[in-house]
């Protein structure tokens, strides 16, 4: 079933990625995950996710989507990564990446928009790149909006029509995912609200290289009681680092997770995410100041993830959601 000019040190990176398995850099509540298997039950559980409308469509304009923000704003939200050794393009896009032994969930990202194709990041209050016009280059594919140098390595960022959220993918010394959105001043309250959005994230299934491109998500969220059931119908595709959208979707599975808003913030916190094999953590927050028939803000949900399976694959990524609560 289907659903999807400041430069960053090393010393960022290490700082970024030593504490995996250890402190957490920030997942945005201050809290450490849970053991495997301790979901959260909601008391008052939303039933589960219906199956997400199809993704949107790509723009042709080689512009970014950026879930509502104005020049001036600032887009924030979680990013995952992980330790494979990555190559890259004289220009400095991503054409491969080496083993990976860990990936790394607890990630915070901030993106200022300064001006039209131009771009500055910060990760984890530690600083990043800064990114202009000369950096913007031809794209793998109409997904993305590619942003890259030698120096600093890509920036993507979605052309496609989220209206409250976004996704990207962001590579100076690891390959990383994430997905943005501006911070709400408020959340919807006393209501079941259902968001319908798209994944995107690497994986090595059964040995092989995969691209997440296409995969759907859905959340069903319950604001009375602050909890939610999502569902995620996993796809992958060849060629992760060229046009694979283009390329044919493998099934992988249906994974699923009990999520919860912390101490009513926008923050969820990071539990269980699981099904077909399947086994991670998933965290997450909402996001949108736009206002909404419930108020101002939380229209759209970001999440990031990762997952193991016995066999030995890895799979890990982003996703943005949005909600017709307009």
């Amino acid at each position: 079933m289907r659903m999807t000019r400041l430069v960053q040190s090393t010393a960022v990176y290490v700082v970024a990625f030593a504490s995996l398995g250890l402190t957490g850099c920030g997942g945005g509540d201050g809290q450490s995950p849970p053991p495997t298997g301790s979901t959260p039950t909601p008391s008052s559980s939303p039933s589960p996710s219906p199956s997400p409308t199809p993704s949107p469509t790509p723009s042709p304009s080689n512009e970014p989507s950026l879930g509502g923000a104005q020049i001036g704003d600032k887009l924030v939200g979680p990013l995952a990564c992980s330790d494979g050794a990555v190559t890259q393009s004289a220009e400095g896009f991503v054409t491969g990446l080496g083993t990976i032994t860990k990936t790394k969930i607890d990630n915070q990202i901030e993106i200022s928009f300064l001006a039209q194709d131009s771009f500055s990041t910060d990760v984890n209050g530690f600083g990043g790149s800064a990114w202009a016009a000369v950096d913007k280059r031809t794209p793998p594919n109409s997904v993305y909006v590619r942003y890259s140098n030698a120096q600093q390595g890509e920036l993507l960022l979605s052309q496609q029509n989220q209206t409250f959220a976004t996704q990207g993918l962001y590579n100076t010394s690891a390959l990383c995912f994430f997905a943005v959105g501006l911070a709400p001043p408020s959340l919807p309250s006393g209501q079941v609200i259902d968001y319908f959005g798209i994944i995107d994230g690497f994986g090595v299934i059964g040995g092989q290289q995969k691209r997440l491109y296409e995969s759907r998500v859905g959340l069903k969220m319950d604001f009375a009681s602050g909890k939610g059931v999502l569902t995620a119908d996993i796809e992958a595709r060849a060629n992760p680092f060229g046009d694979y959208a283009d390329g044919t979707s493998t099934d992988v599975g249906t994974v699923t997770a009990n999520v919860e808003l912390v101490g009513g913030s926008a923050n969820f916190s990071s539990v269980t995410f699981s099904g077909t094999g399947l086994s991670g953590q998933i965290v997450g927050r909402l996001v949108s100041n736009e206002k909404n028939v419930l108020g101002k803000g939380g229209a759209g949900a970001v999440f990031v993830f990762e997952l193991t399976s016995s066999g030995g694959d890895v799979l890990y990524g982003a996703m943005a959601l949005h909600a017709n609560i307009m």
